[in-house]
């Protein structure tokens, strides 16, 4: 257990090695030039302050999502490498080597899960969306994302990554879907 842990940190900083300082710096630029914004949008009385607070910790979110997953990644594939050997098309290939296999696998398997449960978790208070818009945006965003790893060769297209990415999504609105329940219940 404690070698599960201190892979995780170490994981943690080699993120924070990866992602590097300018990108550090242009997430910062964003993430304050879109709060900005927010604010004149409260301060005009157009959204609630908890609403803003949700758009900002979205969009901030689906900028990291970007910076993580294409543009902080080394290629790995040459110019030469075929493009069949960069796409695994079967759904459910590698879930029986995910959970059973190794700390390795396990981890990659939840961290699919959880790259867009926050986005699944903060759809509806920000945006006031339903459901369907969420899960064709969530789906076009793993797609994109899969899609992008494989054209600039920086990782693989796997089916299961999508699955797994759409499965957390579903799940971070379950939770919304939860906590406003017991919200309900509880001023009822």
């Amino acid at each position: 257990m404690i070698n599960a842990v201190i892979r995780v940190v170490y994981r943690l900083y080699l993120f924070c090695v990866q992602i590097g300082p300018l990108w550090l710096l242009i997430l910062a630029a964003f993430g304050s030039s879109l709060g900005l914004l927010l604010r004149r949008r409260v301060g005009r009385g157009l959204v609630s302050q908890r609403r803003a607070l949700c758009q900002w910790m979205l969009w901030f979110y689906l900028a990291f999502i970007l910076i993580q997953t294409v543009f902080s990644r080394r290629v790995l594939f040459g110019a030469d490498a075929p493009l069949a050997e960069r796409i695994d098309l079967r759904v459910f290939s590698s879930w029986g080597d995910k959970l059973t296999y190794n700390i390795d696998t396990r981890m990659e398997f939840a961290l699919n899960l959880l790259l867009l449960l926050p986005v699944g978790r903060l759809w509806r208070p920000s945006l006031q969306k339903p459901f369907w818009m969420l899960f064709v945006f969530g789906t076009l965003l793993s797609l994109g994302i899969e899609s992008s790893q494989l054209l600039l060769r920086i990782g693989y297209f796997e089916i299961a990554d999508f699955v797994e990415n759409v499965i957390g999504l579903c799940i971070g609105f379950g939770l919304y879907l939860l906590r406003e329940r017991r919200l309900c219940r509880k001023h009822a």
